[in-house]
């Protein structure tokens, strides 16, 4: 576990076995923990932090979710899709702030890559967004959902955060601008009247 500035730590991802980045914003009485991984190291990190933690899943896929069973956290968060799998918890469908000092916010995050997505806005400064920001397959290629693209861009714009964390990118915080900035250069792709967008690897 690796500090990433103030009170907010990070588990680096890992490839074999594939597991998610995890972000543990201390909150003074409890940890708000983004994402459980699904690699053994993380979730014993995770079974021996000394407070109780709350959970927050981006979305579905395992390299994110794995571990939760492991762990006995005080809450689960998730989108709707998420719980289906999980079936722990609650689903989020609107922004919920969690605790106000510090600020945690929990808001959906719309995404091609996985539906009924969420992001963790800490201390109004940083957004983590899983794999939010990422394609899907559509054909065998990688493709935006041309829509859906345009809200993740509407998101981002309309969040305070000026770092965004993307989960399996090097490094993990970047530039909200820069990010900001390759999607837009995405969406201007666009063909009109075509529901996606296709992308190089």
């Amino acid at each position: 576990m690796k500090k990433l500035t103030g009170s907010i730590f990070w588990i680096p991802p890992s490839e074999d076995p594939l597991s998610a980045d995890v972000v543990i914003a201390d909150a003074k009485d409890r940890y708000y923990v983004f994402d459980v991984g699904a690699d053994e190291s993380t979730a014993d990190i995770l079974g021996a932090l000394d407070k109780p933690i709350c959970v927050i899943l981006s979305h579905f896929h395992p390299d994110h979710v794995a571990n939760l069973q492991q762990l006995a956290p005080q809450a689960v968060y998730q989108g709707r899709f998420t719980l289906q799998k999980t079936h722990t918890g609650a689903a989020i469908a609107e922004p919920v702030v969690l605790q106000e000092d510090p600020s945690i916010r929990v808001l959906p995050f719309p995404s091609s890559h996985a539906k009924d997505s969420l992001a963790l806005e800490v201390d109004r400064t940083y957004l983590f967004v899983g794999d939010g920001i990422y394609s899907t397959m559509k054909q065998g290629r990688p493709a935006y959902n041309a829509g859906t693209l345009q809200q993740t861009i509407r998101t981002l714009r309309d969040s305070p955060a000026r770092l965004v964390g993307v989960s399996h990118a090097d490094p993990f915080l970047v530039p909200k601008n820069a990010v900001l900035k390759d999607l837009e250069a995405i969406y201007a792709l666009r063909v009109p009247k075509m529901p996606y967008i296709f992308v190089s690897e």
